[in-house]
């Protein structure tokens, strides 16, 4: 049996540990097991915590669980915009979270949020984002599955940016 100062030691050292994606990825876990037992507050303090402790390349899946909350949960198209961009950004410098965080969950998001916002050019710029990963993925055998998950949204999406160029400007 270990002793507590030997466990301690493993613990302090132990990869897992001591790289920071592993970690975010832990309190990912926590995060969503928290959310589905819909106790949002706690998720969304602890998910605040970690976001001012940890570099900014290795937020994009906090800032995308971030974005998810207040699009889904809060309906506040405003701070959702900010969270999908953050993990965008995020996403962009440390492209080794692409098994956890699905572009098209931060893009699609993003392009809802923009529309809802009456944003408009930047909605169209998320969805061309949206659709060129869409298609990509639609054509890998692997990865269709997650742009299957999409069909319905990309649906809304193309909807509402047919609705927003028949318009005319005001």
């Amino acid at each position: 049996m270990l002793s507590f100062i030997n466990r301690f030691l493993l613990f302090l050292f132990s990869p897992l540990r001591l790289l920071e994606p592993f970690k975010v990825l832990s309190i990912l876990k926590v995060i969503n097991r928290l959310e589905k037992d819909n106790n949002y507050s706690e998720a969304k303090t602890l998910r605040k915590s970690w976001l001012s402790r940890i570099k900014s390349k290795n937020c994009a899946p906090l800032w995308l669980s971030e974005g998810k909350y207040e699009l889904n949960i809060q309906k506040d198209y405003k701070r959702a915009l900010i969270a999908f961009e953050d993990a965008i950004e995020a996403h962009q410098k440390q492209p080794l979270y692409y098994g956890s965080v699905n572009p098209l969950d931060m893009l699609y998001g993003a392009a809802v949020c923009a529309f809802m916002l009456g944003k408009t050019e930047k909605g169209k710029e998320y969805y061309k984002e949206f659709e060129d990963y869409y298609d990509r993925f639609l054509k890998n055998k692997t990865l269709k599955h997650f742009a299957l998950r999409h069909s319905e949204g990309k649906k809304w999406l193309q909807h509402k940016l047919d609705e927003e160029t028949k318009q005319p400007p005001t």
